[in-house]
């Protein structure tokens, strides 16, 4: 599952949360996390665990059958004969809060089933106000159902969303300290999250648990959303895999009676507390790069109980004061610098005094959604790497997009600004894909999702239109179309991937380049020692320091990023043990010299004519793997790859220089 699909869990699917979602899993955006302590004083909910085991299945019923939405099909998205099981998360079998979603997933699976008119969104002229947004309506008919299901249920409209820089200023907003649990001993983060009018609010974070049985702690992405009984949110969750799903009635820590729904993939909790319904949804599902689907959960029912304890539930959130509802859209309430000057210079790492100060990160001035006034972005004038994106509303600057999340944190996930206004986020190594982009624009001072490409870890290219990117909505497409999509983003102030004519050019000056540093006529900055030396002078200090003779045996040339140009990988011997390490050379263009990174042995050896290489750290820990080069830091990422033991092995030559 990807940090996108996550939200493929509430049927009111955001490009807000999406952003949110998306820094949190990438790592992109880092809260401090907090150590809090259990009491260990469970005797109520160990009396209900001893219930719930003596009547075993007929609790299962009761509990799900509660919330259970059924088995349904979306023919504009699914494939012939899919279906998915549905749970709700908002109200029991019993209320008018079930009964009013269970209306509009009839309406939706059976409205425009052939996506037409979703197709000609753009161009019908409709615009959703506000208050609808969230039902991701995009006809007046749409529109219209959702005021229908209101007045005949007597429910509220859920909009206008507002979104906040800060996971704490939602709890300001709706009055409440946090929603979670002041004695948990797991450790947890909080990524983002939103508020509403009615005082519902939605948070996303991490929890880490140490299930039963592992030594280590697994980090578990979540959604906490507490709703307001009078308010129309047709939220659900999708179980793939409801046939193989455990549930059950549990007292909480606090006397709060939970429904618990688990399943290898996910985890849904969901509570009825006085005017509030409030859920939990946890993913539980690791996908490795070579596609394989790791299930953190080993479906306890103790270790999932543990997990609810995390939790607050007795909470009972106020509506915002006036002040909180100013700046719905994503702004963020609070700022008090009046300029994009003042803004830029307390933004931190770009301070200058910080420690982290570059002159790299600067200011650029865009009109983002053509409304004749500029937004600005903090970026790396160097790599094009966008950190920021604020706008200026109600006197002063708001951030739409990062607060916090630098570039630095994670180089697997990176935003960047387009010609024609777009912004592209780009993930090499999806845990969903080998490689994802996601395009976005604004519009009314907000992001929404443009289209998303993905090239899949089984081969095979799709592509979602906005507001997708979730399973459900991938389109299977040829790798001519993803090339083409992907091809008619030009990234602005990010050197262009050069031409085959240029590469040749490139590749042969920079060939030159390593060739001297082969031959000793030119020194390397070896990333170990931080020290420029020639090869010569390398092995020399070396053997000096070892007592050892330190000599290269052979070399040789390959592309190992494939961008192109060829590196120069270097092989050592250690007095009598041959190959104990090599040393890739790079020409860094960025930094107009060469960069040396060691790899020993079992790091890097049957070096192919593809850059991939064998590695081994143990009898766990073995596999295939290639080099990606991270120019906004200037050094070598290690990405898993196939098995490519069946690939040509690279060319050597003897070392013969001196």
């Amino acid at each position: 599952m990807t940090n996108l699909e996550l939200m493929n869990i509430l049927t009111n699917v955001r490009g807000e949360y999406i952003l949110q979602a998306q820094e949190l899993r990438s790592g992109n955006r880092k809260q401090p996390l907090h150590r809090l302590h259990r009491k260990h004083v469970f005797l109520i909910a160990a009396v209900i665990s001893l219930l719930l085991l003596l009547v075993g299945c007929a609790a299962v019923l009761i509990g799900l059958q509660k919330i259970t939405l059924g088995r349904v099909t979306f023919p504009q998205y699914s494939q012939p004969g899919w279906t998915m099981d549905l749970v709700s998360t908002n109200g029991y079998l019993d209320s008018v809060n079930y009964q009013a979603t269970r209306e509009w997933i009839d309406f939706i699976t059976s409205y425009d089933t052939d996506r037409t008119l979703e197709q000609q969104k753009d161009s019908s002229g409709y615009t959703a106000p506000e208050d609808y947004r969230i039902y991701n309506c995009y006809t007046l008919q749409m529109q219209d159902k959702v005021d229908e299901l209101c007045k005949k249920y007597a429910l509220e409209l859920a909009g206008p969303v507002y979104f906040t820089r800060e996971p704490e200023q939602v709890f300001s907003a709706v009055g409440i300290s946090s929603m979670m649990h002041k004695s948990s001993e797991d450790m947890f983060s909080l990524s983002g999250g939103s508020y509403y009018r009615s005082g519902s609010f939605n948070m996303v974070g991490m929890v880490n648990h140490c299930f039963s049985g592992r030594s280590t702690a697994d980090s578990l992405l979540f959604v906490y959303a507490c709703n307001r009984k009078n308010v129309f949110f047709p939220d659900y969750v999708i179980l793939r895999d409801m046939d193989s799903a455990d549930s059950w009635e549990y007292t909480a820590w606090d006397g709060t009676n939970l429904i618990l729904v688990q399943s290898p993939a996910r985890g849904v909790i969901v509570a009825d507390v006085g005017d509030f319904f409030i859920s939990v949804t946890l993913d539980f599902c690791y996908s490795s790069p070579e596609g394989e689907v790791d299930a953190h959960n080993p479906c306890t029912r103790e270790d999932f109980e543990w997990i609810a304890d995390d939790f607050m539930y007795q909470i009972a959130p106020r509506e915002p004061g006036s002040d909180w509802l100013q700046n719905p859209n994503g702004l963020n309430a609070g700022v008090s610098s009046q300029t994009f000057a003042d803004y830029f210079d307390h933004w931190l790492p770009g301070s200058v005094g910080s420690e982290a100060y570059s002159p790299d990160y600067q200011q650029k001035f865009v009109d983002l959604d053509e409304d004749g006034t500029d937004e600005m972005l903090i970026w790396n004038a160097r790599t094009g790497v966008v950190y920021e994106v604020v706008i200026m509303a109600d006197g002063g600057p708001q951030c739409v997009y990062g607060g916090g999340t630098y570039g630095a944190d994670d180089h697997t996930v990176e935003l960047y600004l387009c010609e024609g206004n777009i912004l592209e986020r780009d993930y090499s190594g999806s845990v969903q894909g080998k490689q994802l982009n996601e395009y976005y624009c604004m519009e009314d001072k907000q992001l929404f999702p443009v289209e998303v490409v993905m090239e899949g870890n089984d081969g095979i290219f799709y592509w979602s239109e906005s507001g997708g990117a979730s399973s459900i909505m991938w389109k299977e497409i040829s790798e001519t179309e993803y090339n083409s999509v992907r091809s008619k983003y030009v990234r602005i102030g990010v050197p262009q991937y050069p031409t085959p004519e240029k590469i040749g050019e490139i590749q042969k000056l920079e060939e030159n380049i390593l060739l001297q540093v082969l031959e000793n006529e030119e020194p390397f900055f070896f990333m170990s020692s931080g020290m420029f030396d020639t090869l010569s002078e390398y092995c020399s200090s070396e053997g000096e320091r070892m007592g050892l003779d330190v000599a290269i045996t052979r070399y040789a040339f390959v592309d190992m990023d494939a961008d192109g140009v060829q590196e120069a990988v270097v092989d050592f011997r250690f007095g009598e043990n041959s190959q104990v390490m090599c040393i890739v050379l790079k020409y860094d263009s960025d930094n107009a010299l060469v960069q040396g990174t060691a790899f020993y042995y079992r790091q890097m050896y049957l070096l192919k004519e593809d850059g991939s290489f064998a590695y081994s750290g143990g009898a766990d820990n073995d596999g295939w793997a290639k080099l990606r080069w991270d120019r906004s830091n200037s050094q070598w990422e290690t990405t898993p790859v196939e098995d490519s033991s069946d690939k040509p092995d690279v060319q050597w030559y003897s070392y013969q220089f001196k």
